[in-house]
């Protein structure tokens, strides 16, 4: 009898544990996946014959706005690489729809996707593809079509100018990411959205400073070809203008300079 009470006590107590750790395990990955989950908004700044950024990681779910900053005679689309497309290779998830703005002619016009199946998705200005007016989009992991050689549908100059994956992926994706966030940022205030534009950048600035001593953060590519300083000052200095309800113009003209120095950042790895 003590013999079959001990055996009971031993199995309860590990069935009780094996209940807890599952709980537990449960709401990690409950809290894990939501916050993978949350979606984000990002917006990419359409120029004459360039997209900025022109290369961007996010997650399933994420809406990217693509905003017409300047405008050529013949304008400027956003258009996705697929057959449906004027015949272009597929270069987007196969179970993704094809997509295309449309030409936009006007300063200020938008036009925004939220991107749910996972892959890469390369897409084109229609007129300017031949100058190599192209981007790319990563969503999670790359895979797919978009996953194949650059050679694979693109004219040479769209070769040149496209991102490559280990680019989107690695150090400079964290320049592209930060590209991004500045222009939701900027594009909110534009929207009168002063203090949805401020807390942006609270965030930002708060995961920047906070990567310093981490390995492959935003802070430490930067302090490898140093601009760090230079970086978080002009940052700072947005924040500012944001905050004391600049005029519009002056807080794009900082945003530029801003993206200057990101290029140069590029140009150092």
């Amino acid at each position: 009898m003590k013999l079959y009470s001990k055996t009971l006590i031993v199995l309860i107590a590990l069935v009780v544990t094996l209940i807890v750790s599952l709980v537990l395990t449960f709401a990690y990955l409950t809290k894990d996946t939501v916050m993978q989950k949350d979606p984000r908004h990002y917006v990419i700044e359409v120029g004459d014959f360039f997209f900025d950024p022109p290369g961007l990681l996010i997650q399933s779910g994420d809406t990217i706005e693509w905003v017409f900053r300047e405008i050529t005679v013949d304008g400027h689309t956003v258009t996705a690489y697929h057959p449906a497309n004027f015949r272009h290779e597929l270069r987007i998830p196969e179970g993704a729809s094809p997509f295309d703005s449309g030409i936009r002619d006007k300063v200020g016009d938008t036009f925004a996707l939220t991107f749910d199946v996972v892959g890469v998705y390369d897409y084109f200005c229609l007129p300017h593809e031949f100058f190599g007016m192209v981007g790319r989009l990563i969503v999670e992991e790359p895979v797919g079509p978009g996953a194949q050689p650059i050679t694979v549908g693109l004219p040479e100059a769209a070769q040149k100018a496209m991102p490559s994956i280990e680019e989107v992926l690695g150090s400079v994706g964290l320049l592209f990411r930060l590209s991004a966030e500045v222009n939701t940022a900027v594009l909110g205030y534009e929207r009168s959205q002063r203090e949805q534009a401020l807390t942006l950048f609270d965030e930002l600035l708060k995961n920047f400073k906070a990567g310093e001593g981490q390995e492959n953060s935003l802070f430490e590519v930067l302090k490898r070809v140093q601009l760090v300083a230079e970086v978080q000052q002009k940052l700072e200095e947005l924040r500012a203008l944001i905050a004391n309800g600049a005029a519009l113009p002056q807080v794009q003209n900082s945003s530029k300079e801003l993206k200057v120095l990101l290029a140069e950042a590029r140009k150092r790895l």
